[in-house]
This record gives C-alpha cells, sequence and structure tokens, in this order.
C-alpha cells in the first residue's frame, strides 16, 4: 500500500517531536491536513500506522565502492546504513522505538514482522553494487548487496 507523502511525512515529524508513546492519531492527522476519520479508515490504531510508514521506508539506495573484496564491500555497506541511521530523522525515531519495543511486547512483535515481511520478499536494498567485476560466464560477481537484500538459501 502507497501511503500518501503527508501521511508518512507527519508520521515521521512526530515520532521525532514526541515519541512513539505520546504519539496520536489526531496529532498525526493535525499535522497532515487530514481528518483523524481518515487515518481511522487505514488503520485500528497508531501501531499499525507507524508499522506501515515503517514498512514503507528502506534504507535509500547508496552507492558503495567495489571494494575488491566480500569483507570489504560488507564492511562499506555497514558504514552506509550506519551514516543512515545517525542522521536525523532516523537517530531520533530509532532509539525511541526500540526502547517503546522493549516496553511493548506488541509492537515489537509488529516491528519483527514488518522487517521479515520486507526481508523475505527482498523489499529493502542498502546498496547498489558498483562492481565491474563478472564471472566466468560473464554474469556480474555478486557482492554484498546480494547478501544484504537476502539471506542465501539454507543447504
Amino acid at each position: 500500500m502507497v501511503l500518501p507523502t503527508a501521511i508518512t511525512e507527519a508520521v515521521l515529524a512526530e515520532l521525532v517531536e514526541r515519541g512513539y508513546a505520546r504519539l496520536s492519531m489526531e496529532g498525526v492527522a493535525k499535522r497532515a491536513g487530514s481528518g483523524k476519520s481518515a487515518l481511522y479508515r487505514r488503520w485500528r490504531t497508531k501501531q499499525e500506522m507507524v508499522l506501515a510508514v515503517l514498512a514503507g521506508i528502506g534504507v535509500p539506495m547508496a552507492d558503495v565502492a567495489d571494494t575488491g573484496t566480500l569483507r570489504g564491500d560488507l564492511h562499506a555497506t555497514v558504514v552506509a546504513v550506519a551514516e543512515w541511521l545517525t542522521e536525523p530523522p532516523f537517530s531520533r525515531i530509532v532509539p525511541d522505538l526500540v526502547a517503546e519495543a522493549t516496553r511493548t511486547p506488541e509492537l515489537a512483535e509488529g516491528i519483527a514482522r514488518t522487517m521479515r515481511t520486507r526481508w523475505s520478499t527482498g523489499g529493502w536494498w542498502c546498496a547498489r553494487p558498483r562492481s565491474s567485476r563478472t564471472t566466468s560466464t560473464g554474469s556480474p560477481t555478486p557482492c554484498c548487496a546480494h547478501w544484504v537484500r537476502r539471506p542465501p538459501e539454507a543447504p
């Protein structure tokens, strides 16, 4: 489900300014220029609304240099993700959600379910390979972005 930008921005702004515990449907509606009834038609609770917004957000595509090794590629990818997480607004939102999830098992399960769904469907990319290396068949060499996108099949 694609969410209106105004709602996504309002939820993120409320999370930054008020935190999850103090976030309200009324505050989001007011900030988004909408009515509470419009939000309640989509979501029964603020948890459902926040999880829907989180599901629509992923680490943006980051150009990660081809370092020549899988280890180097993984390190560059982790650095790119860490930089994204330490910049506003996510530097404020992530710690708050982690803290709230320790107090609210339902939120913790909802976040975990959202992450599992996005991971299993390959919905989150965090790196764009810039590899010019190829295999013996001429196809591009898999780099860390493929590993980050979806875990390898278990033997």
